[in-house]
């Protein structure tokens, strides 16, 4: 019962944080884009929110803070010798991460949709030559819409969410140590922000949707990543040591 609260605690914080920095960002971006003379709508902050900064950086740590304290007691030795095999395991916390990042997911889109809404007072502009996606690809568009920038902004997020709640337990379940986790999901965001490497690589940016080839591309190599990690975790799991650790 303490745990239920304690976790349940952690989860409310969790919200509140993510939703104060979504506001605060958002906000940040419609300033800055009020001085360059464009006008945000609601698809330019689902792109905006899902840029490298705000998503690889400041979200997945938060993120990751709260993963490691709810899956932090399912690698103890007393929790596994519970269980009938180290492979049943792992698949157990493939999906746990599964729904954890089906819920971080829907949450980020509930505030983004919430926040931006507050801000800006249409949902999409990309058929004009004042909007940022013109500003951005130096061309227009009316073929897109905005329950298509929602719907691609739901699979993108919950595919890297996924794959950077994955790369975390599996990194967990091999070194037992969650500091190292926290580092080298810290180190991915800060690559990819000066080099591609995984977010701007899985993204809905406004170059995506001139050549949505490269965002299908990125789609599938976000799900190579997801089954990799996936059986690089089944594969280590035989070899993995619970016990005086």
């Amino acid at each position: 019962m303490r745990n239920i609260k304690s976790n349940f605690l952690w989860v409310i914080v969790y919200m509140i944080i993510v939703a104060s920095l979504t506001f605060l960002y958002l906000r940040h971006s419609m300033k800055v884009s009020l001085l360059g003379g464009f006008k945000f709508t609601l698809a330019d902050y689902f792109v905006d929110v899902s840029g490298t900064l705000f998503f690889g950086i400041e979200l997945m740590i938060v993120n990751v803070f709260l993963l490691l304290h709810l899956f932090k007691n399912d690698f103890s030795t007393m929790f596994v010798l519970k269980q009938k095999s180290k492979k049943l395991l792992w698949l157990k916390e493939v999906y746990k991460s599964i729904l954890f990042s089906l819920f971080s997911t829907i949450y980020l889109l509930l505030c983004t949709y919430g926040v931006g809404g507050l801000l800006c007072n249409s949902y999409i502009n990309w058929d004009r030559r004042r909007s940022i996606f013109f500003g951005e690809t130096n061309m227009i568009c009316s073929d897109i819409k905005f329950i298509n920038v929602v719907m691609a902004f739901f699979i993108i997020s919950f595919i890297r969410i996924l794959v950077i709640t994955l790369l975390t337990m599996l990194i967990y379940w091999i070194t037992n140590k969650s500091s190292i986790s926290l580092i080298v999901i810290i180190t991915v965001g800060i690559v990819d922000y000066y080099c591609p490497i995984f977010y701007r690589l899985i993204s809905i940016y406004y170059t995506k949707w001139v050549n949505p080839i490269n965002m299908a591309i990125g789609l599938i190599y976000g799900i190579f990543l997801m089954i990799s990690i996936t059986y690089v975790g089944m594969f280590k799991a035989d070899r993995k040591e619970f016990l005086n650790e």
